[in-house]
């Protein structure tokens, strides 16, 4: 899925759509592929290393691999006193990561697609936005514009 053609906006929107309607049968997959696509979003955008393995698997663990990717390289920046993150940034991630397992990865991985509800599922989408906004900050400071951190350690 290529950023630039729109398709990662499309699923998004489509999501929502099928969760206004209650309809968590079809929304359920495209969160998995939304939230995986955040998750390489901002592994990308703000230069943080992986494991070479991750790149080559493809499972149902693949955002739970990210995710410890990300947690680590925020953990090693933090302990060098170089994290560029807010304080309420750093705090947010792992509120953003309770939800989205608790209401979403932990049913997901053991197929029990059944028990999902429109409203938690919503609550994901909105943890993961808020999980990608906790790597970024308003640019111009006024503007409401954000753009993600140049990396952990360096804002432009």
């Amino acid at each position: 899925m290529l950023p630039q053609s729109g398709v990662i906006h499309k699923i998004r929107d489509t999501t929502h759509a099928f969760l206004d309607t209650g309809n968590t049968d079809d929304a359920a997959p495209r969160i998995r592929q939304y939230f995986e696509f955040k998750l390489e979003e901002v592994i990308s955008r703000v230069g943080i290393p992986v494991p070479i393995g991750i790149a080559f698997n493809d499972d149902k663990q693949m955002a739970k691999n990210l995710i410890d990717a990300i947690k680590a390289a925020v953990d090693l920046h933090d302990a060098a006193g170089r994290l560029v993150l807010e304080p309420a940034q750093l705090a947010g991630l792992p509120t953003s990561v309770a939800t989205i397992v608790s209401n979403y990865l932990s049913h997901w991985s053991t197929g029990q697609a059944h028990a999902f509800t429109a409203p938690s599922l919503k609550g994901v989408m909105q943890a993961i936005e808020n999980f990608a906004g906790c790597f970024q900050f308003e640019h111009p400071a006024g503007s409401g514009q954000h753009r993600y951190y140049k990396s952990l350690s360096q804002k432009l």
